[in-house]
């Protein structure tokens, strides 16, 4: 498989919701990817899926565009066998994002 197909095949974002059209910039394809994904993303789901290095300052600034985003803390045991917490981010009301990601995607 040549390196093209690999990120044709692999690449997440490609799985659209019909009525919602592509993103144009970083903090849209966060929240475009909030959308397709209901059980949530954490910061790492981000980057592997769209190389986005900084989700959570794209979460803030959706936030302060009104966009209502859960985070959910879970907390784990890392393989040292120290507690560690992580955060896995949600829309919660999906109709309402919906609409919402359509007003900014228009600019």
């Amino acid at each position: 498989m040549s390196i093209l197909n690999f990120f044709k095949t692999n690449n997440t974002t490609t799985k659209q919701v019909p009525t919602l059209r592509i993103p144009k910039n970083q903090r849209l394809e966060v929240f475009y990817l909030l959308l397709n994904h209901p059980e949530g993303l954490s910061r790492k789901d981000f980057m592997d899926m769209a190389y986005v290095m900084n989700a959570p300052n794209c979460v803030s600034i959706l936030r302060r565009k009104g966009v209502s985003i859960l985070t959910e803390d879970i907390q784990r045991v890392n393989k040292f066998g120290r507690p560690v917490t992580y955060c896995i981010y949600k829309i919660v009301d999906r109709k309402i994002a919906e609409v919402q990601y359509s007003a900014l995607n228009k600019k």
